[in-house]
């Protein structure tokens, strides 16, 4: 619980820093009731403070809603004629102030709440002058009322996208001042913004892979003849080595060849010289003998 009070300040601290547009001014105890006071995440709880001391009409608004737009004109045309002197009149930017929108589950704009001793009645009406008159001077003790929701701890998840969003939207609100500085009456959002990231992310990744596909198409056709001419060189040097291999083979086979047929002719001439000195001894025994006879 420690840790979720910790970041639920920690949060409201760096939108205080991110916010570029909202208005963090810190409003004093009295309020006048001919003023229309701008709140935010930050001036919300100690200028309402639960509706302890006056009662307070406020418009969560849009600033590109035309439903917002009407309903803030009708609270123009009314807020002097209210009858209660304890009647007082704030707005909030809900895109603007995302822990406040959180806090209250504002799920559609314009969304008008009247704030009174820690109670609040929503006006289910159109806010049109005549309904937002009767809402701001309605009675508490005839309507069934609800507690105003306590400001809602929140996790690292949402922390990270309120500043995110809060971040984008001080890029979104530069990028307009510069629009405006050089004549273009185009305002850009939240949405609008995130849609050209993404569109340029995609471009730019469609771009680069045709551009290097249309820059390596040369080299890669100059590195496929390159590896052909090796491989074709390789297999020549392969060829000659193989001949050359088998040449010498051919050649060692001869040699070998010409050696038995040399040793087998002086095998043959020592038998032969072998037999005539045997004839020759058995010739010369013979003609002994028939001496001596």
């Amino acid at each position: 619980m420690q840790k979720q009070i910790f970041l639920y300040f920690l949060t409201i601290l760096i939108i205080k820093k991110l916010n570029f547009k909202t208005n963090n001014t810190h409003f004093n105890k009295e309020f006048l009731n001919d003023k229309i006071y701008e709140l935010s995440d930050m001036t919300f709880e100690d200028s309402i403070n639960a509706g302890k001391y006056y009662k307070w009409c406020v418009i969560f608004y849009l600033k590109t809603c035309g439903h917002c737009k009407r309903a803030k004109n009708a609270r123009d045309k009314i807020f002097k004629k209210v009858s209660d002197p304890k009647v007082r009149f704030a707005q909030l930017e809900t895109e603007e102030n995302m822990i406040t929108n959180l806090r209250f589950n504002v799920t559609a704009v314009p969304y008008i709440v009247l704030i009174e001793n820690n109670s609040m009645l929503e006006l289910e009406k159109y806010p049109n002058e005549e309904n937002l008159l009767n809402f701001c001077q309605s009675n508490f003790s005839n309507f069934e009322k609800e507690i105003i929701p306590y400001p809602k701890p929140i996790g690292m998840g949402k922390v990270s996208w309120i500043m995110f969003r809060e971040t984008i939207n001080g890029l979104v609100y530069q990028i307009n001042n510069y629009l405006k500085k050089y004549g273009i009456n185009y305002q850009l959002n939240f949405n609008e913004f995130l849609i050209l990231v993404v569109l340029f992310l995609v471009i730019g990744g469609f771009l680069e892979y045709y551009l290097l596909s249309l820059c390596l198409n040369d080299k890669y056709e100059e590195e496929i003849k390159k590896q052909i001419e090796l491989i074709e060189k390789n297999e020549k040097i392969k060829k000659s080595k193989n001949k050359k291999e088998k040449d010498k083979k051919e050649n060692n086979d001869k040699k070998e060849l010409n050696e038995e047929d040399k040793i087998k002719e002086e095998e043959k001439i020592e038998k032969q010289f072998k037999e005539k000195n045997e004839n020759d001894k058995n010739d010369n025994k013979k003609e002994q003998k028939e001496k001596n006879d």
